[in-house]
């Protein structure tokens, strides 16, 4: 999938129409630009356009200085090809008032949805604050990050499983009869997928910082969820390991920064 074109209108930061054309061959963009250029608006329209493709949004952010007459006339224009080389292109839009996408193709965009890599600064932050003797990242991968993200083993979203065996096991009249049923699935589908996941992403991750001559590594620490009794799961932690030229950092947290 590449985009080629994208518009976007009365959007965050973007008053009016915007055109960005990316025509041009390569396989990576940067983007730079100084404070209150549009850089993080432009990151929230695409986060937004994506998300948009399997859920409707609360809201489309519109530009504070929008008068009356205006309203509701944010949109974001994305035209894309399914292939590099092919002579087809499709042009979705996200508009404030339908607040999704509609379309027959949006399926090409749910399929990138989940495997999105939308990460913001405030998600970076929350990898590092307010961790004590172990940074545990189970929340933010399974309920945000990596939400959307397919298990293999079950074929479902990996986010919307957590969501249904968290909250049938905290269910206070539990209409399903779950207890042997979920440590069977925990056991044989989330659990096995998850790790599979982080695996295939601690393995990514090590690749780019050799390619980039830094000198980390990093592990995504998870064994098991398992099921107890009603209101009792555990094992909901992924630690993250840092080793810094190949010595194991206890509590990196304090020693490295967010960017490290």
């Amino acid at each position: 999938m590449r985009i080629t074109d994208i518009k976007i209108t009365n959007y965050r930061a973007f008053y009016g129409e915007h055109h960005i054309q990316l025509d041009k061959d390569g396989k990576n963009l940067i983007l730079y630009g100084e404070n209150g250029s549009g850089k993080s608006s432009l990151f929230t329209a695409m986060k937004d356009f994506f998300l948009a493709s399997v859920k409707k949004l609360p809201e489309l952010e519109e530009n504070i200085f929008l008068p009356a007459s205006k309203k509701n006339s944010a949109k974001i224009e994305v035209t894309i090809k399914e292939k590099p080389d092919s002579t087809k292109s499709t042009v979705f839009e996200l508009n404030a008032v339908q607040k999704e996408i509609v379309s027959a193709d949006k399926i090409l965009l749910s399929d990138a949805n989940k495997i999105k890599g939308f990460f913001d600064y405030r998600n970076l932050l929350k990898t590092h604050l307010n961790h004590k003797a172990q940074v545990d990242l189970f929340e933010i991968i399974v309920s945000e990050v990596l939400y959307h993200s397919i298990n293999r083993f079950s074929g479902k979203e990996i986010g919307k499983e957590w969501d249904t065996i968290y909250n049938d096991t905290w269910s206070k009249t539990q209409r399903n009869p779950i207890p042997a049923n979920t440590k069977n699935y925990l056991k044989d589908k989330f659990n096995p997928g998850l790790k599979e996941i982080l695996q295939s992403i601690e393995g990514d991750t090590n690749t780019f910082l050799k390619y980039f001559g830094i000198n980390l590594n990093v592990k995504l620490e998870f064994d098991k969820v398992e099921y107890f009794v009603r209101r009792d799961l555990r094992g909901q932690t992924i630690n993250l390991k840092i080793d810094f030229f190949t010595k194991h950092i206890p509590k990196h947290q304090y020693f490295l920064n967010e960017a490290g």
